[in-house]
């Protein structure tokens, strides 16, 4: 992924790799900032992704598996923000995308 600087964005593990995902769907459907998080409803779709990423971290933390980005074990600074992610991600996703209309 290209960031704003035009230099190739590196996630560091896979919260980050799922936000840089989650941040280019905002980007590509031009909604941005505090308004787009809490008002645009065309991207649940992309907040409901960011959740089920960091859902997924959670349960890789739990069974004690590596983080498919580092290769290295789940930290519980990483598990702790997934979590934080998933919560409110999921709770925000799913309010636009029951108030969604095509």
């Amino acid at each position: 992924m290209i960031g704003y600087n035009g230099k190739i964005l590196k996630p560091i593990d896979m919260v980050d790799a799922a936000a840089q995902r989650h941040d280019y769907a905002y980007w590509k459907l031009k909604a941005s900032g505090v308004t787009g998080a809490l008002f645009d409803r065309q991207v649940y779709f992309a907040d409901l992704a960011l959740a089920s990423s960091a859902a997924e971290v959670m349960t890789r933390w739990d069974l004690g598996q590596n983080d498919a980005i580092t290769g290295r074990p789940i930290s519980s600074a990483e598990a702790a923000w997934a979590e934080g992610v998933a919560i409110s991600f999921g709770l925000l996703g799913s309010i636009k995308l029951g108030t969604y209309v095509h």
